[in-house]
């Protein structure tokens, strides 16, 4: 649903801007793609270093990346790191029906704690573990008279399992499974008709 409420909104900025100029009769344009999130979160051994970890990657993007560490002992934040990059295919694969997703890259990051920027080596995988949930949202607009325009917007989703490493090459962010995972698939389509100006 997060990916359709985004692409409504962008959908409804380009309507504001473009139609002007662009729209004189009726025009489709589709979108469509994969998403995977996952939130892990782990303690060590000692009991006092807590690691968060959330990702959220698409088709061809990596579009966020925050590693978070604190000392629960002694109240001191130990990294706060944030990082995206493009995807290419091979670096990005979602298989089936939301069976499953790979993601194996490596991407900077900066810590905004020490002023450093790092790289992460990424080799996670999500397998689908819930329900596949289906959502379908539909908007129509006037902006002038004589023309409508029609976004619809179609996703998939189920709830997923991540595991696998995340590291600086020295610590793996990722010791357990994930605490919260998704996998995502969404359509959608742009309809302009009727002499928009």
């Amino acid at each position: 649903m997060k990916i359709i409420v985004k692409l409504l909104a962008v959908l409804a900025l380009l309507l504001v801007t473009l139609i002007p100029q662009a729209l004189v009769s009726a025009e489709v344009t589709q979108a469509e793609g994969h998403e995977a999130w996952a939130y892990f979160s782990s303690i060590d051994a000692s009991g006092c270093i807590k690691t968060s970890v959330e990702i959220d990657t698409a088709k061809e993007l990596l579009i966020s990346l925050a590693l978070f560490q604190y000392d629960m002992c002694t109240g001191e934040v130990l990294l706060e790191a944030y990082g995206r990059k493009p995807l290419s295919p091979s670096e990005i694969k979602f298989f089936g029906n939301l069976d499953s997703a790979r993601l194996t890259t490596t991407v900077q990051v900066t810590d905004l704690e020490r002023g450093l920027s790092f790289d992460i080596f990424i080799d996670l995988t999500w397998i689908g573990t819930g329900d596949i949930l289906a959502y379908h949202a539909h908007d129509h607009n006037q902006p002038s008279p004589g023309c409508n325009v029609n976004v619809q917007g179609r996703e998939k989703y189920r709830e997923a399992q991540a595991s696998g490493t995340l590291s600086d090459g020295t610590t793996n962010f990722t010791p357990t499974t994930s605490l919260n995972a998704y996998l995502y698939s969404w359509k959608n389509t742009f309809v302009a008709s009727h002499a928009c100006e």
